[in-house]
């Protein structure tokens, strides 16, 4: 007989603390291959709190340029919401869109 795993000692994970948000955002200044992509996808992260699942459906289309806004189509509320670009992520996005992100007729932000 299976028995569910038990949580009940097990605590949240723990978020970075300050040092380590810097020293994260310090390591993202190096070049190498995939730098800007990284960068984009570690602000997205930090600074809009997206999910992976969230960050790997992010499409072309849902970022508003104008009016600095992003749309998360697929959340795991399966809503969808719009959230304020902060301005570093949005840099961080336009910079690998520009200079690092490969041609190619498919619509999701970050492809390979």
């Amino acid at each position: 007989m299976c028995h569910p795993a038990n949580w009940q000692l097990a605590s949240l994970p723990k978020a970075l603390n300050s040092d380590e948000i810097e020293r994260l955002l310090g390591s993202l200044e190096h070049d190498g291959p995939s730098a800007r992509r990284t960068a984009a996808i570690v602000h997205c992260a930090l600074d809009l709190g997206l999910r992976s699942g969230e960050i790997a459906y992010l499409g072309l289309d849902d970022i508003d340029w104008r009016t600095a806004t992003i749309t998360l189509r697929r959340t795991k509320g399966c809503r969808e919401d719009v959230m304020p670009l902060p301005a570093a992520t949005g840099r961080a996005i336009a910079d690998y869109l520009q200079f690092e992100r490969p041609k190619t007729t498919n619509r999701a932000v970050f492809v390979r």
